[in-house]
């Protein structure tokens, strides 16, 4: 069988010259639209019950998502390609937190979800999700860690969240990194295509496209089609 590059098989398949899934477009909707250079993915802090606490949004945040090929497997009918554009499956939002006159950090913790609203970029992923392309599972959780005094510390929450903050004391500002990464569906068993797991990868990598192609003209550039992660610190029992 005649190897195609990355991803280029599944634009074979439906007749379109065109071999990054980015270039068309999907990679630069679904995360970034180049046209308004805004992104979709986005975050905010919600509504603060204490008066000690404030935190801000830091300009380190990265909320660039690509479903692309794996880079470095060059076997079998689907191969990683040449084109030096790979997948890059993971966000983060990076935001400080300031305690005021609050004398420890003990006590706070911080609350993670993503905004429920229908349409967009939001159900755009969670409809090429559901038939097992894309496991958006992240998108419908939901994370709570606490903080500590403790000058650094890092953890991992379930399959999508990873969490790390560096506290300075003397300043009362935690700096706080949150990771989340998607992962590729069941029909993939969860990797990218290159690996090519799964009954039919070359079919469903087809039907993936397919997929990608009904909904690409239901591109909007508004407030309904932001997926927002919204971070709450709040104040709870130690």
């Amino acid at each position: 069988m005649k190897k195609l590059s990355g991803l280029k098989i599944m634009y074979s398949l439906l007749g379109l010259s065109v071999i990054s899934l980015a270039s068309i477009g999907f990679a630069n909707w679904v995360i970034i639209n180049t046209e308004s250079k805004s992104s979709t993915i986005t975050a905010e802090i919600g509504k603060i019950e204490d008066s000690n606490l404030s935190a801000t949004i830091l300009d380190t945040s990265d909320f660039t998502v690509r479903f692309d090929s794996a880079e470095g497997d060059n076997d079998g009918a689907i191969t990683s390609g040449s084109d030096g554009v790979f997948e890059k499956l993971s966000f983060h939002a990076d935001f400080t937190l300031n305690i005021g006159s609050l004398s420890s950090f003990v006590g706070i913790q911080i609350k993670l979800g993503f905004n429920s609203t229908d349409g967009g970029a939001k159900s755009f992923i969670e409809k090429l999700g559901t038939p097992g392309y894309i496991d958006t599972t992240l998108l419908s959780e939901t994370y709570a860690f606490k903080l500590s005094d403790t000058t650094t510390s890092s953890a991992t929450l379930g399959d999508y969240l990873s969490y790390e903050y560096q506290i300075d004391m003397e300043a009362k500002v935690a700096t706080i990194k949150t990771t989340y990464t998607f992962k590729w569906g069941i029909l993939f068993n969860y990797k990218n295509p290159v690996y090519e797991e799964g009954s039919d990868p070359t079919g469903t990598l087809k039907k993936f496209g397919e997929a990608f192609g009904k909904f690409n003209e239901t591109i909007t550039d508004d407030a309904n089609s932001k997926v927002v992660l919204t971070i709450t610190p709040e104040m709870v029992q130690a």
